[in-house]
């Protein structure tokens, strides 16, 4: 099955967005404190677990909850090699779900902006195969919302940028 690929702007463009936005904000791993929203536990979000493909250009493979954790390593393909690789964790903290992110260059060099560690968001809201995870004071990306649907899964990344909000959806479907 094909599915096409969204994007609210070409992908380049986040490329080009993310670490300079990034760069200018401050990357502490400490999750922000903002209100935790009702946590579902960890394994709740046992529905995102599998292998994730857009067109070809983006894949990412989440793990099945287990050991306190649910994990994710993504990579974005260009001209047939892999661009990014990025690694993700959600765990469950202070009574609420907690999402860490941080991105690579090829063989595993970090992203200036995240040298000094992840990008955290706790979770603001969740519902039947949705979560949402935000962090007030960043500009972007503000809020992380992933939503499931049969065998896609929705990414979308939403905030600001120079004053301008920025909201990038992502589609994936399931491969297995």
């Amino acid at each position: 099955m094909r599915l096409a690929f969204a994007l609210a702007v070409p992908l380049a463009l986040v490329c080009a967005i993310v670490p300079v936005v990034l760069a200018a904000e401050d990357d502490a791993p400490e999750a922000p404190a903002t209100e935790p929203a009702a946590a579902p536990a960890l394994a709740d979000l046992a529905w995102m677990s599998g292998t994730w493909r857009a067109d070809g250009a983006f894949e990412e493979h989440w793990t099945a909850p287990l050991a306190g954790s649910l994990l994710a390593v993504s990579r974005q393909i260009e001209g047939g090699r892999t661009s990014m690789v990025e690694l993700s964790e959600i765990t469950e903290e202070g009574g609420t779900l907690v999402l860490r992110l941080r991105h690579f260059h090829k063989h595993l060099v970090p992203w200036d902006s995240e040298k000094s560690g992840p990008i955290v968001w706790r979770l603001s809201e969740s519902g039947d195969r949705r979560v949402v995870f935000e962090d007030p004071a960043r500009a972007f990306p503000r809020s992380v919302t992933y939503e499931r649907k049969g065998d896609v899964l929705t990414a979308r990344l939403t905030g600001d940028h120079s004053g301008q909000p920025v909201d990038m959806t992502f589609e994936l479907a399931l491969v297995r």
